[in-house]
């Protein structure tokens, strides 16, 4: 296992515990907040009018990923 890998899966291995000690109503609360999250992030246009930033070509240039 790469540095990296070892890495992440001890930063996947740490959030697997907080969340386990989660009491059901915190937990509750996470997702909540993880579901608002999600569709602000899918109704919300980005800067160049897209509704989907990762659709967008000037968004994914900006990023690098184009």
């Amino acid at each position: 296992m790469s540095d990296l890998q070892t890495r992440e899966q001890m930063l996947i291995d740490a959030a697997k515990k907080r969340v386990e000690a989660m009491t059901p109503v915190e937990r509750e609360e996470m997702w909540r907040k993880q579901r608002e999250s999600f569709v602000r992030s899918m109704t919300t246009p980005c800067e160049h009018g897209e509704l989907d930033f990762e659709q967008c070509a000037k968004c994914r240039q900006e990023a690098g990923h184009d």
